[in-house]
């Protein structure tokens, strides 16, 4: 009679238990059919967290949030809506389901980052090329920026726009890094 070889029992188990740990893993890994599903909120804090910016940049991301201190440059978060889309995207009617802005707080600042969830059916392509060709880089006051300095870009149904002479780049690659590591 043959002995009974635990070993073998014991590996095949383990490897068993392995496999299913695995497929387990990748059923929630989030899968987007080319959707993000997330809130812009949370799209915005994590491309903040993703790289590495610019000391003015960086100074504003680490200011205090508290709304009664008027004295720091901080970057506050805007719901765009019909009335003032224009304002952060160049022009109105661009079909987008939900944006936001991120601009700071004290206007003299060129900086303003914004992220678009592109309405369902809508091509995020054309939407993007849409927020290129409208993006107004010249939109401060006495100042502003010169078009290579607006990157847009886009993944999945979300589209950003970022106006930074100093921090667009990084953001852009941040946004692409991110996006992803959604997919």
């Amino acid at each position: 009679m043959k002995k009974f070889d635990f070993t073998r029992i014991l590996a095949l188990v383990m490897a068993v238990l392995l496999s299913v740990s695995l497929v387990a893993c990748d059923e929630e890994t989030p899968k987007t059919d080319g959707k993000y599903e997330g809130d812009l909120e949370d799209l915005l804090e994590e491309i903040y967290a993703y790289g590495t910016y610019s000391e003015m940049l960086t100074e504003m991301l680490e200011a205090p949030s508290d709304t009664e201190n008027h004295s720091y440059v901080r970057l506050l978060t805007i719901e765009l809506t019909e009335e003032n889309e224009a304002r952060f995207l160049g022009t109105s009617g661009i079909p987008y389901e939900r944006a936001i802005a991120s601009e700071p707080n004290i206007s003299p600042t060129l900086y303003s980052l914004c992220l678009l969830k592109v309405k369902e059916g809508e091509d995020v392509a054309k939407v993007a090329k849409m927020v290129k060709e409208n993006a107004d880089p010249m939109k401060w006051v006495c100042t502003g920026l010169s078009d290579n300095d607006v990157y847009v870009e886009y993944a999945d149904d979300v589209v950003l726009l970022v106006m930074s002479a100093e921090d667009g780049e990084a953001l852009a690659a941040a946004f692409r890094a991110v996006m992803k590591g959604i997919e």
